[in-house]
C-alpha cells in the first residue's frame, strides 16, 4: 500500500523552497513514503475554527481523490505557518506616523514588519491586524496542542505544526517585508541553492542562532508567544530536521 507524508504550506513560494530538498531527507529514510507538499492558497490560521477544519478536510480529500488512496495511507501531517507576528501585544500594532514617507511602500501593502512592532497604513489596517492577530495567535495555540487531525470520526492522522517567524521570507531570505512579486525568484533561488544538498540544507536550519535551541516542541511554542519573538527571526522547523538527520544517521 502506498503511504504518504504531507506537508501543508500557505501558497506556492513555500512550496518551491522547501519541496525539493525535504523529500530528499526523508528518502534517505525511508524510500517507501512520498512526500507531497499541498498548498491551502491562504493562510487558513486567520480564520475561524470552522474554516480551517473545513479547510484541513477539503485538501486532504481533493488529495486522496487525485491519488486515488484512502486517508488511511497518510501517514502524517506536518503543517508549516508564519507567526506574523501574531502574539505581540495589540500596543504594538501601531499606524505609521509618516504615512506620505512611505507611499511606495503602501502602493504594496498596508503594513510592514519591523523586530518589535507591526506598522500599518491607516486606521483600517490597524484594526484589521489587531483582529487578525487575536484571532490568528488562538488558531495557533489551539493547533499547536493538536497531536492529530480526525477526519469523520474514523481516521486520526498524526499532526503537528512548525514555525517561521515572523514570516518564512524572514528566516530564509533575512527579509520579513518581501514583495509578493518576488517570492517566487527569492523561493527558487534558495532551492537550487540546496538542489543535491538536502544534508546541508538541514544543518543550515537547524544550525542557525535564531533557530530554537535547547528547548522541545512544547517549549518553542511557550517561547514564540512571549514578547515580541513572534516578530523576530526564529523556527522551530529545525526541531523536525534535526530529527531527520539522527534518524538518517541511523540508517547509515
Amino acid at each position: 500500500m502506498r503511504k504518504f507524508l504531507l506537508f501543508f504550506v500557505e501558497g506556492k513560494s513555500d512550496r518551491m523552497a522547501l519541496e525539493i530538498a525535504i523529500p530528499a531527507l526523508y528518502d534517505r529514510i525511508d524510500k517507501n513514503i512520498e512526500v507531497r507538499f499541498l498548498e491551502f492558497g491562504t493562510d487558513i490560521t486567520c480564520y475561524d475554527e470552522i474554516f480551517i477544519n473545513k479547510k484541513i478536510h477539503e485538501i486532504l480529500n481533493d488529495f486522496c481523490n487525485k491519488e486515488k488512496i484512502d486517508l488511511n495511507n497518510i501517514t502524517n501531517i506536518i503543517h508549516i505557518g508564519d507567526t506574523d507576528g501574531a502574539f505581540i501585544s495589540a500596543e504594538m500594532v501601531r499606524l505609521d506616523e509618516e504615512p506620505d514617507r512611505h507611499k511606495a511602500l503602501y502602493q504594496q501593502r498596508t503594513l510592514y514588519y519591523e523586530e518589535d512592532q507591526i506598522i500599518c497604513r491607516d486606521t483600517e489596517a490597524l484594526d484589521k491586524i489587531k483582529e487578525r492577530n487575536a484571532i490568528k495567535s488562538n488558531n495557533l495555540k489551539c493547533l499547536s496542542c493538536r497531536s492529530e487531525i480526525e477526519i469523520e470520526k474514523k481516521v486520526k492522522i498524526p499532526y503537528k505544526i512548525y514555525y517561521f517567524s515572523c514570516n518564512l521570507d524572514h528566516f530564509l531570505h533575512r527579509n520579513q517585508n518581501l514583495e509578493k512579486k518576488n517570492k517566487c525568484d527569492y523561493a527558487k533561488k534558495f532551492a537550487r541553492k540546496y538542489m543535491d544538498q538536502e544534508i546541508q540544507f538541514a544543518k543550515k536550519i537547524s544550525n542557525d542562532l535564531d533557530a530554537i535551541h535547547d528547548m522541545d516542541y512544547e517549549a518553542s511554542w511557550d517561547y514564540i508567544k512571549l514578547d515580541n519573538n513572534s516578530l523576530q527571526r526564529h523556527t522551530n522547523f529545525n526541531l523536525l530536521l534535526e530529527e531527520l538527520l539522527t534518524d538518517i544517521e541511523k540508517n547509515h
